[in-house]
């Protein structure tokens, strides 16, 4: 029996282990390669992130900057046509005046009884029967001036002369020579505002309008017989015309530009405001529209950089400004791009947990593979012993269940539990 037992023993230590090199585990993959690849994925989400973020606010700034453009078009176009129907109504005032007949009659007669006194003289009876008219043509033109409000009016002959007279004006410096246009073309002009010192103390604005007042039975082509001039106070009216509104938004401004030749002024209640740059300059930069509009410029009024664009008011040596600060434009953008930007930086943290959790998953059901085949290899190993040597019979096997369980309690690495 000694024999025996050293002749199987002697059979067990000859195994050759390169027999069992066929179940050895050979699938796992590289932990470093694996978290490289991890790793490159997550930079990729980042980078997709950060420029889809970036086209995020691109295209929000875009829309924000058409939108801010396309409402102060729309702001100035409307304040614009607000304008020039006041500006109308007020050269409307004169019709009751340059519409009556009788003032029509009693200047034509009195420009040619002027003629005629000039040259050879006229019938004193004649003289007599149209200046008698004079009391009630002075009385008419000053309730005129009164009713309306204004400072003053003149009626004049077309040479220049005053007809009638009321209130207190003061006509500009070049009043022969706009009357003279006036007589030569029979069309009405606005002249550009003026300040003049008011009864209080205090400068007023004022708009000096010249109308022409057309012979009895003619049409509105002549021949002109008289000029009417007159003054009215605008600076309140103005000042109330541009002031902003319920429906301004904070930051929206409007303001009224005049020009004389190529002067360029800003119209206060009280006061007139020369500006730096001529008014051809402005409007080339800001009277373009469109793409003008969306560009940010500084401010005529107080340089703050602002949208802005103006129109001109027909008739008129005015045009309105409308402008719009860029930062309560723009405003929204101080809360839009960070929030952006913080969105995006918690959807990296997000996947990049779950990309950490994919690891670990995965990491876990690798050992539990790896684990699973060094069982399957120790199993392997226990049976063929075990074919060899009938005598250890189920007693390996009952050895490795019993290593692997102790591994697994003892919470081993898969490289420790091999050794």
């Amino acid at each position: 029996m000694a024999n025996n037992n050293k002749k199987n023993h002697s059979t067990y230590t000859a195994v050759n282990s390169a027999e069992f090199q066929g179940v050895a585990y050979k699938g796992a993959v590289p932990l470093k390669a694996f978290m490289g690849w991890v790793l490159l994925v997550i930079v990729a989400a980042l980078l997709i992130g950060t420029l889809a973020a970036n086209l995020l606010v691109n295209q929000r700034l875009g829309q924000l900057v058409q939108e801010t453009a396309t409402r102060v078009e729309l702001q100035a176009q409307g304040r614009a046509t607000t304008l020039r129907e006041w500006a109308n109504g007020a050269a409307a005032l004169g019709k009751t005046i340059e519409n009556a007949e009788v003032v029509r009659i009693f200047a034509a007669e009195s420009g040619k009884q002027g003629a005629a006194n000039g040259s050879s003289g006229a019938p004193e009876d004649m003289v007599r029967a149209v200046m008698a008219q004079k009391p009630y043509m002075e009385q008419m033109f000053t309730e005129f001036v009164n009713r309306n409000g204004l400072q003053g009016a003149h009626l004049m002959l077309p040479g220049g002369d005053v007809l009638l007279s009321a209130g207190n004006i003061e006509a500009a410096a070049q009043g022969r020579l706009v009357v003279r246009d006036v007589v030569t073309q029979a069309k009405g002009q606005i002249l550009p505002l003026r300040v003049v010192p008011g009864a209080n103390g205090n400068d007023n604005v004022v708009m000096d309008i010249v109308r022409p007042v057309m012979a009895v039975s003619t049409d509105d082509k002549g021949p002109v017989v008289a000029v009417l001039w007159y003054t009215l106070p605008v600076g309140d009216k103005l000042a109330q015309l541009v002031a902003a509104t319920r429906l301004d938004r904070v930051g929206e401004r409007t303001a009224l530009i005049q020009h004389q030749a190529d002067k360029a002024e800003i119209v206060g209640p009280n006061a007139l405001a020369a500006l730096d740059e001529t008014y051809m300059d402005i409007e080339n930069r800001l009277g373009a529209g469109g793409d003008a509009v969306r560009v940010v410029q500084p401010s005529l009024v107080d340089g703050k950089s602002v949208f802005a664009t103006i129109r001109p008011i027909s008739g008129t040596p005015f045009a309105l400004l409308q402008e719009y600060d860029a930062r309560d434009a723009l405003g929204v953008m101080v809360l839009y791009k960070p929030g952006i930007y913080l969105i995006v930086s918690l959807l990296m943290v997000v996947l990049a947990a779950l990309m950490l959790a994919l690891t670990l998953h995965l990491m876990g059901q690798r050992n539990r593979t790896r684990v699973k085949l060094l069982g399957q290899t120790m199993e392997a190993l226990v049976r063929v012993v075990e074919a060899r040597d009938p005598f250890l019979s189920g007693h390996h096997s009952r050895v490795a269940r019993l290593a692997v369980a102790v591994g697994n309690r003892m919470g081993l690495s898969v490289g420790e539990r091999a050794t």
